[in-house]
């Protein structure tokens, strides 16, 4: 009988980072029984970090303590972390104990020989390319559809919800650019009769927040949920944030966040991208939001005032078991790499 795989997660405590990984780690749980063993990562001279790992000789003088001070050598399978700051430790703790390791990311200071697996399409031509179709998640189709019940158990008008990230990814809100948006969605909402969720993050700025909460009581065309009626106590529950995914008919995502973009994806709804009012910088999620237009994955909105309820799009959801295909490949590819698992996979 083969035995439960050991993984190693290092975490950098950035939630979108912190995604991706658990959405290998679900992926591998849906086709073996794993063993999650969670690490810090905090540098000590954080803003050192950029110059100490660009010199080749440092990078190999450096100890662990440096940035991971609890590491306990467990015999792991697997290593899985995302985030500029596991990088190096990440590929240092697989050499140091010849463990197959995945960074999710741009490499920024190691060549990509240092990784078992790479997890993006620019390293597509490497022999260690793990294809995933969308950023790793671990959205569950079934149990955001439980959880919109339980929190929204008396829908009757069509849902949109509204998810908002927040500075980052090269994009920047003002007052000025979301009142826009606002405006423009309870706009929507009031011609067609339609009730919105707006779902915030911990990056959103607080003069989002303070527009969202001041319209939350007080418009009919907010959707208010059965659970819980103080809107800074909802904002941080996860099942709520999972909820607002399963009721909606549409779910319309920030273009800062990709973790949310993925999230929305999966869930199989309708997803449209926007970003502020007026914008016209450099996003750093671009090419990503383009794969995923070009796919048929979501629609891309230039603005709010561009979205028709009755659209002919055509969508390409992904398929409903692309986790399990993800975990089966994972797995496979394990093992043929630690020759502690022979037992082929069913």
């Amino acid at each position: 009988m083969r035995k439960k795989v050991k993984i190693c997660l290092l975490s950098d405590g950035k939630k979108g980072h912190l995604i991706k990984s658990e959405g290998i780690i679900y992926a591998l749980s849906l086709v073996t029984e794993v063993e999650v063993f969670t690490f810090n990562i905090s540098w000590k001279i954080g803003f050192l970090r950029k110059a100490l790992l660009w010199s080749k000789t440092l990078r190999s003088l450096l100890p662990k303590t440096i940035c991971l001070n609890n590491f306990i050598n467990n015999d792991y399978d697997f290593i899985v972390s995302s985030g500029g700051a596991t990088e190096w430790i990440n590929a240092k703790i697989a050499k140091d104990h010849k463990i197959p390791n995945l960074y999710i990311g741009s490499l920024r200071h190691l060549k990509r020989e240092a990784f078992t697996y790479l997890a993006i399409e620019k390293y597509e031509d490497y022999s260690g390319f793990l294809d995933v179709p969308i950023v790793p998640n671990a959205i569950n189709q079934e149990q955001i559809h439980a959880l919109s019940e339980k929190y929204y158990p008396n829908k009757i008008n069509k849902v949109l919800s509204i998810l908002i990230g927040g500075n980052g990814s090269g994009i920047k809100w003002t007052a000025e650019s979301f009142q826009t948006i606002f405006d423009q969605f309870m706009s929507l909402a009031k011609a067609n009769d339609i009730k919105l969720i707006f779902l915030t993050s911990r990056r959103t700025p607080d003069f989002i927040e303070a527009l969202i909460q001041s319209a939350w009581q007080v418009s009919p065309q907010i959707l208010k949920n059965s659970i819980e009626d103080d809107y800074i106590k909802i904002k941080a529950d996860r099942d709520h944030y999972l909820a607002t995914m399963g009721i909606a008919d549409c779910i319309f995502v920030s273009e800062d966040s990709a973790s949310m973009i993925s999230e929305a994806i999966s869930s199989g709804k309708k997803v449209y991208s926007f970003k502020p009012h007026g914008f016209t910088g450099k996003n750093h999620n671009e090419s990503l939001l383009n794969k995923y237009a070009n796919s048929n994955r979501l629609v891309r909105l230039h603005s709010i005032d561009t979205f028709r309820l009755d659209s002919n799009f055509i969508w390409r959801h992904l398929p409903t078991e692309w986790q399990k295909e993800l975990g089966t490949t994972l797995l496979n590819r394990i093992m043929c790499q630690n020759k502690k698992h022979k037992e082929p996979l069913d």
